[in-house]
């Protein structure tokens, strides 16, 4: 069975849903149709939704067929302390590929991405990130949150030392950092960027459009209706059959801008982070100026 050897590891809400659904079109790259199966990284406390032997976590890529790669794409690899070790003692060879943006904007996004999801249920930005330090002693944690770390929001965003371990692992060669201004300014040009690092022939027919705008519910209580049985899907798909489900899911999702953060607590984050995006620069040897204000 066919082993992943290119890894999309993060940071979250960088654009990596935009990039694996790129690199899914082309011929080259098998991409299972299960995104984000976070099978490495041994420090994280992850539930049952997630493959727990490598028999289970190669059964996605059963129908990879004969491809250069096939994708890993989970974005909570770049924050775990062990995911790059597993990764490198898994596939020597792995190319990987880290997508970074401004911390805060990520942090910002990132929350409005768990509620969306309801793995979170503070709606506050702000009180979410006070209740950090009571989540890592285990408490008010949702019974929804899968992978419990995503909640410990600081620590999603500590870029040098987490770009670092990928580097220390893998060497330069092997490793691809995008940033997200870059992405967002011109897809086009990372994109083929992206193809020449993974050695993969340019197409024409590879459709660049946006992907993973912010959405939120109609009704929460509705979507955790339709929620029910997470890890039971005989008995959801009993009580609402797939199909009419995904209808339900679609009328009861609504693209919109979030509200801008308040500017506090930006300037509170800026100036924590700053040090961070200092050390950032000089590691990844880029001008992000445009981060520091």
């Amino acid at each position: 069975m066919r082993k992943p050897n290119l890894f999309i590891v993060g940071a979250p809400k960088s654009g990596t849903t935009a990039l694996t659904t790129y690199l899914g079109q082309h011929p080259g790259v098998f991409a299972p149709s299960k995104k984000e199966p976070h099978f490495f990284g041994s420090d994280l406390h992850k539930k049952v939704l997630y493959p727990k032997t490598e028999d289970a976590y190669l059964s996605y890529y059963q129908a990879s067929g004969d491809v250069a790669y096939a994708l890993d794409s989970s974005v909570t690899y770049l924050a775990s302390q062990n995911a790059a070790k597993e990764i490198k003692a898994f596939e020597p060879k792995a190319k990987i590929i880290i997508m970074l943006r401004h911390p805060v904007d990520m942090l910002y996004s990132w929350h409005s991405q768990l509620l969306f999801g309801l793995f979170e249920n503070i709606e506050d930005f702000g009180k979410a990130l006070a209740a950090e330090n009571q989540r890592k002693s285990g408490k008010n944690i949702p019974k929804t949150a899968y992978l419990v770390e995503n909640l410990f929001y600081r620590d999603m965003a500590r870029y040098p030392e987490q770009v670092t371990r990928y580097l220390d692992e893998f060497g330069p060669e092997q490793v691809k950092i995008i940033l997200f201004d870059d992405f967002c300014r011109d897809v086009g040009q990372v994109w083929a960027e992206t193809l020449e690092f993974l050695g993969l022939e340019a197409l024409d027919s590879v459709d660049l459009k946006p992907v993973n705008s912010n959405t939120r519910w109609r009704s929460q209580l509705l979507q955790r209706y339709l929620r029910a049985f997470p890890n039971n899907d005989l008995a959801r798909d009993i009580i609402l059959p797939p199909l009419l489900r995904w209808r339900v899911e679609r009328f009861n999702t609504v693209r919109t801008k979030r509200p801008p953060m308040s500017s506090q607590l930006r300037a509170e984050l800026q100036r924590e982070y700053e040090p961070q995006i200092r050390a950032l620069q000089k590691l990844i040897d880029r001008d992000l100026t445009a981060w520091l204000n």
